[in-house]
């Protein structure tokens, strides 16, 4: 992968970023959220490949500005799918303050993103990373970069039992892996030297990410009806709420459960050692 290709992936996500961020400020679009967040992972995993080749990686890192821009974004989606959660349960769980105060959290999120982003252009955030792409990226980098990361997961998942860190940090190196392949592939078929996966272990791959997600969707859920802060409700509305955060973790359990009896194992399938094709 030469300079030119590196450089033309980088701008190609920048652009579709620039849309999305102009998107989100009309009507903060769930949707346009999760795409917008998308394409900054994206951005963020092909750094992550391109810095192990760089004498200093740290050079290579998202910029703060458009972290905090992602994070900001963040809130404000985890907050409109609770709410969405929400009334779902509705015709069983009834608790209009806690959507009052749900509102409320989102509209102050709102805010908060739209005066980040006027006080933190993250314009300067294209050109940093611009000075600091590598002049080239081969086959055999790519190689070594998802050995050393596919040698952590199974490193994690030799645990008995892993923490829900743990499952977190599998998800995110398998959406890295899925995003460094979808976009090297798409971007500049037929040029890698060298790959670690086929089509079939791509797709086995997204699913099994799809279901670590399921995972965090209910975890990030749950942190959305911590004890403490139900305690601020009255007791009739506490009780459903307390009701509903039972039925949830039950939920996790189960998730976690399968996590640890199937994906896991499935995820030690594809996650194997690649042999570094020398040309």
């Amino acid at each position: 992968m030469e300079q030119k290709e590196i450089d033309h992936i980088v701008k190609r996500i920048f652009r579709k970023l620039n849309n999305y961020l102009s998107l989100i400020k009309l009507n903060y679009d769930t949707e346009v959220i999760h795409n917008f967040r998308v394409e900054v992972k994206k951005l963020r995993a092909l750094l992550r490949l391109l810095s192990t080749v760089l004498d200093d990686p740290d050079e290579l890192k998202l910029p703060r500005s458009l972290k905090e821009i992602y994070a900001a974004a963040g809130r404000i989606r985890d907050i409109q799918l609770q709410i969405t959660r929400m009334e779902e349960a509705g015709k069983q769980i009834l608790a209009p303050d806690y959507l009052l105060y749900l509102q409320f959290e989102l509209g102050r999120r709102k805010k908060a993103f739209h005066d980040l982003f006027k006080a933190k252009s993250y314009a300067k955030a294209k050109e940093k990373i611009m000075e600091n792409l590598p002049g080239q990226m081969s086959g055999a980098a790519i190689i070594d970069f998802y050995n050393k990361k596919m040698g952590f997961v199974r490193s994690l998942l030799a645990a008995i039992e892993l923490p829900d860190e743990d499952w977190h940090s599998v998800r995110k190196v398998l959406k890295d892996f899925v995003y460094i392949f979808k976009t090297l592939n798409e971007e500049i078929p037929g040029n890698l030297r060298a790959t670690f996966w086929n089509e079939e272990q791509l797709a086995h791959a997204g699913a099994i990410a799809h279901e670590l997600g399921r995972f965090n969707d209910v975890c990030i859920a749950l942190n959305f009806l911590r004890p403490s802060w139900l305690i601020e409700f009255i007791p009739q509305e506490r009780k459903q709420l307390q009701s509903l955060r039972l039925s949830w973790l039950s939920n996790k359990r189960n998730l976690k459960v399968l996590l640890t009896g199937q994906y896991g194992p499935s995820i030690l399938t594809i996650l194997k050692p690649v042999e570094v094709q020398v040309t």
